[in-house]
């Protein structure tokens, strides 16, 4: 189950840059395993919901991850991709609700408080995001995700020139993300610096 998770979340739909087809055709056996081993294990079934969220068989993997959580409700992880796969339909505030069931299990979290941070960005609170973000950022420095969060937020509000600064700090944390990279690119875009837009986009 564990090295199903460790490769799903090398996948570009996630934190890496592995092909998502490569992703599931590597995950799905492990994950499979796990399942013929221990019927019964929540970790398993969780691990299932995320590939399928790769295979964008959402109604599959939302079935999977509440099965697990069902199993063991507090398995922290369940939750959180549970969360990711409701927003990816637009089930906003059920992804929230997983959210904040998962800070709740876990509040040490640099994950969870990141995606909380999120959460606050997408219902109008910028206060309580920029709070979540800075949180993840003390318990994890090296985590890049916050700092996305900190630039997304910053770009929405206009402070575009802060928001660059943000997505550098991103960039340094995680240098081959192409999400990142094209983030810093459509932020020069909108400083109105093509050329510098260019190096980053091509």
């Amino acid at each position: 189950s564990g090295l199903a998770d460790a490769l799903s979340l090398l996948s570009t739909g996630y934190y890496g840059n592995l092909p998502v087809a490569e992703s599931i055709a590597k995950a799905l056996p492990a994950a499979q395993r796990a399942l013929a081993i221990a019927p019964d294990s929540a970790e398993a079934h969780a691990s299932m919901g995320l590939i399928r969220d790769n295979q964008k068989d959402y109604d599959g993997a939302i079935a999977s991850l509440q099965h697990a959580i069902k199993l063991r409700p507090t398995y922290t992880l369940a939750h959180v991709w549970l969360g990711v796969v409701l927003n990816s339909i637009g089930r906003y505030k059920e992804a929230a609700e997983r959210d904040a069931e998962a800070l709740r299990l876990d509040p040490l979290s640099p994950i969870i408080n990141t995606n909380a941070g999120f959460d606050a960005i997408r219902f109008g609170n910028d206060k309580e995001a920029e709070s979540r973000f800075r949180h993840a950022i003390e318990l994890d420095p090296a985590f890049a995700v916050p700092y996305s969060g900190m630039a997304r937020m910053k770009t929405m509000r206009g402070d575009l020139a802060e928001a660059l600064e943000w997505a550098q700090q991103a960039l340094e944390r995680a240098p081959t993300r192409a999400f990142y990279l094209a983030r810093k690119g459509f932020l020069y875009l909108q400083l109105n610096q093509p050329e510098r837009a260019e190096e980053w986009l091509l």
